[in-house]
């Protein structure tokens, strides 16, 4: 599959889009109900975007340094929620392992790149200011 569509492929000298093996990550428990279709299409394949901070809480659990970064990117280039990080994560990824683990993650070393909104503009963040999020989404296809 690299081989056909893989960085360096026909598919992505063509369409400037490649395929790339990453390990399996664990998502929010809804997270299906809140992809987005990307903003480009090809013929034949489909592509989908989680929403941002399902894609925010799938890096918690391997927590590498290139994944810090992105989520620190990710949160200020989006002024993104602490608290509806947090509400995701204690509603959503109740089954994780180690969980107390990534809970002290999330409050001592990932709490610091958040923004704290009002309500009005969270529930905006969360699903309603598709816009610039897609802005965001050939860097947050990238990660």
């Amino acid at each position: 599959l690299e081989q056909l569509a893989g960085n360096g492929s026909e598919l992505h000298r063509k369409y400037r889009l490649y395929i790339d093996n990453v390990a399996i990550v664990t998502m929010p428990t809804n997270y299906e109900e809140r992809l987005t279709e990307a903003p480009y299409q090809y013929p034949k394949i489909n592509l989908v975007i989680p929403d941002i901070y399902d894609l925010v809480l799938s890096k918690l659990e391997r927590n590498s340094p290139k994944d810090q970064a992105d989520v620190e990117y990710l949160s200020k280039q989006n002024k993104l929620s602490f608290k509806l990080l947090r509400k995701r994560f204690d509603e959503e990824l109740d089954f994780i392992a180690n969980r107390n683990r990534h809970a002290t993650t999330l409050e001592t070393l990932w709490r610091e790149w958040f923004s704290e909104q009002t309500a009005e503009q969270t529930l905006v963040a969360a699903g309603g200011e598709r816009g610039r999020l897609k802005e965001n989404a050939k860097h947050a296809a990238r990660i």
